[in-house]
């Protein structure tokens, strides 16, 4: 295998039962059949549909309802309400600020105690009435 084709087939593998979501269509469902490029896709309300594996992000398992992601979020993007992973955990951000120096946020998150640091993109989950800014 040459260099050129070593990255070529890194797309993820997706398995039955993985929650992923669409951005193809903005919503997400439960995979119920896995193809190499494509995914078949469930809703909670049993609406299928088909999907390209390539429009799709894998949810973490413990994903706030009625939340949808915004992966490479920004710090300047995150806002009030939004859940960002921290040590493992969905984490609300309460409350937030511009560091004096630097660049970035520092998030205060509902359920730790120290305030976050956050320097770089991130996948948040917003709330799906709420509008990215």
């Amino acid at each position: 295998m040459t260099a050129g084709h070593a990255g070529a087939n890194r797309e993820r593998r997706y398995a039955c039962g993985d929650v992923v979501f669409d951005s193809s269509v903005n919503a997400a469902g439960t995979v119920v059949k896995a193809y190499a490029r494509a995914l078949r896709l469930r809703a909670a309300n049993g609406y299928e549909w088909g999907a390209l594996a390539r429009h799709c992000l894998l949810l973490d398992k413990e994903a706030p309802p009625n939340t949808r992601p915004l992966p490479g979020t920004t710090p300047s993007g995150v806002e009030r309400g939004d859940y960002v992973s921290v040590e493992g955990r969905l984490l609300r951000v309460v409350n937030m600020w511009s560091p004096r120096s630097g660049t970035g946020k520092v998030l205060v998150l509902r359920g730790r105690r120290q305030p976050w640091r956050l320097d770089g993109p991130v996948t948040v989950y917003r709330q799906t009435g709420r509008e990215a800014s």
